[in-house]
C-alpha cells in the first residue's frame, strides 16, 4: 500500500476538491427563499469549531461552514448558527458545499447528499443508474458522496443517479499490482466542470476522466497522481484559468486540451498539451514543489493554490506569491463572488484574507 495514499485517504480523504463556476443570479421576479436563519432550525453559537473543511457563500450572502462531527453552521445578519442530523441534515461529515442556479444550497456528505431551500433540510433520492443516467445538462449537479464509490453521483432535479465508470486497463493493472489496496483506486477525490460545460472526474489512482456528454475520455500523467518520493496523491483539486489552461495539483505545470479524444489501449484519451506553469516550480528543485488539496480562482483570475502542511499561494500568470499561516494545516481554499479568499483549516477554524494577511475569522 503507498505510505502517502494511507496518510491521505484517512486525515484529508474529507478535504473538497469538487468545483463548478458560479450559478447566476436568480430573476427579480422570482420568490425570494424564507428567512436566512434557517427559520427555527439549528441553535446559536458563539464560534466556529477547530477544524473548518468547506466554506460556501451562497447567493443570499449566507456563509457556510462544514465543520465535521462538530456540525454545519451558518453565519448570517451577524449571527451564527449550528446544524446537525437533529434538524434533519442526513449527515454532518460534508466534503462539498454547491449551489443551483435558484439559490438552493446542496451539501455533499460521506454517506447522503441533503438541500437547503431556505426551509428545512432534504435528503435527495438514489436511483441506480441505467445506460441513460450517463447524460449531461447544463443544470445537472454532480457529487461523490464521499471518495470510495466506482463512479460519481449526477443530480437532474429529480433523482441522483448512482453512475459507475467503466473498467479499464490502468484499473486492472492496479489490481493486479495491488490486489489488497483499502481503497477504490477510481474513487473520486474532485469533481470540476469546465466553461466548456465538460465534467471532470479526478481520482485516487486512475488520473482524470472528462464527461462531455457524448464520450468519457480519460488523461493520465504520473507526475500528477504520484509525488517524487513515492506514493499516489490522487487528483485532489482542478481549475481553469482565464486562458483556458486546466491547473491540476501541482502548479509545475498547466495543460492544454484540444478537441476530440483519441483512442488507445481500446478505451478513449484525452487529447492534450502542456507547458510549464509556475516558474520557482519548474526545472531544477522541481521535485520538492508543493501538491495542492485545493485550488480555486478568485474574480480577478488569480489561481490561489493551497498545500495542507505547506501553506498557501497567490499564483498570477507564472508567479507566484507565498502567504505564511504559521504552521496551520489547509483543508481548502475558496473564493467567494464578494471578492473574499478562505481557507478551511484543521485547527484555525475558518481563515479569511483581510489585506494581505489570513486572519482566523470571528463571528
Amino acid at each position: 500500500m503507498h505510505r502517502l495514499a494511507l496518510f491521505l485517504v484517512g486525515a484529508l480523504a474529507c478535504a473538497p476538491s469538487v468545483a463548478t463556476p458560479e450559478p447566476t443570479r436568480k430573476s427579480p421576479g422570482e420568490p425570494s427563499s424564507p428567512d436566512s436563519a434557517a427559520g427555527d432550525l439549528g441553535r446559536a453559537v458563539a464560534a466556529l469549531p477547530d477544524g473548518v473543511r468547506v466554506v460556501h457563500r451562497d447567493l443570499r450572502g449566507r456563509v457556510w461552514f462544514a465543520g465535521g462531527d462538530a456540525g454545519l453552521f451558518a453565519y448570517a445578519d451577524g449571527a451564527l448558527r449550528r446544524y446537525s442530523t437533529s434538524d434533519g441534515l442526513c449527515d454532518t461529515e460534508i466534503i462539498e458545499i454547491v449551489e443551483d442556479a435558484r439559490g438552493r444550497v446542496y451539501f455533499d456528505a460521506r454517506s447522503c447528499v441533503a438541500r437547503y431551500d431556505g426551509r428545512e433540510f432534504f435528503t435527495l433520492p438514489i436511483s441506480a443508474a441505467t445506460e441513460e443516467s450517463w447524460a449531461l445538462e447544463s443544470d445537472d449537479l454532480w457529487f461523490r458522496m464521499g471518495w470510495s464509490r466506482q463512479g460519481p453521483l449526477r443530480w437532474d432535479g429529480e433523482m441522483l443517479h448512482q453512475l459507475t465508470f467503466p473498467e479499464t486497463a490502468r484499473e486492472r493493472a492496479f489490481d493486479r499490482a495491488w490486489p489488497r489496496a483499502s481503497y477504490e483506486p477510481q474513487g473520486l477525490y474532485s469533481i470540476y466542470r469546465d466553461r466548456g460545460g465538460a465534467v471532470w472526474f479526478g481520482t485516487a489512482s486512475l488520473g482524470l476522466a472528462r464527461w462531455d456528454g457524448e464520450t468519457l475520455a480519460w488523461m493520465y500523467e504520473e507526475g500528477l497522481t504520484r509525488t517524487p518520493s513515492g506514493g499516489d496523491f490522487g487528483i485532489r483539486s482542478i481549475v481553469e484559468d482565464d486562458q483556458g489552461a486546466l491547473w491540476i495539483c501541482n502548479g509545475r505545470q498547466r495543460f492544454h486540451v484540444e478537441a476530440g479524444t483519441e483512442t488507445r489501449d481500446g478505451e478513449s484519451r484525452v487529447r492534450y498539451t502542456s507547458a510549464p506553469g509556475v516558474e520557482e516550480w519548474t526545472g531544477a528543485g522541481s521535485d520538492d514543489a508543493p501538491y495542492f488539496l485545493s485550488i480555486a480562482k478568485d474574480r480577478e483570475g488569480d489561481l490561489w493554490m493551497a498545500s495542507y502542511e505547506r501553506g498557501v499561494w497567490r499564483v498570477r500568470g507564472e508567479t507566484a506569491r507565498y502567504y505564511d499561516l504559521d504552521g496551520a494545516r489547509i483543508y481548502s481554499v475558496y473564493a467567494d463572488r464578494e471578492g473574499d479568499v478562505w481557507l478551511g483549516t484543521h485547527e484555525r477554524g475558518a481563515m479569511r484574507l483581510e489585506g494581505e494577511t489570513f486572519v482566523t475569522f470571528s463571528p
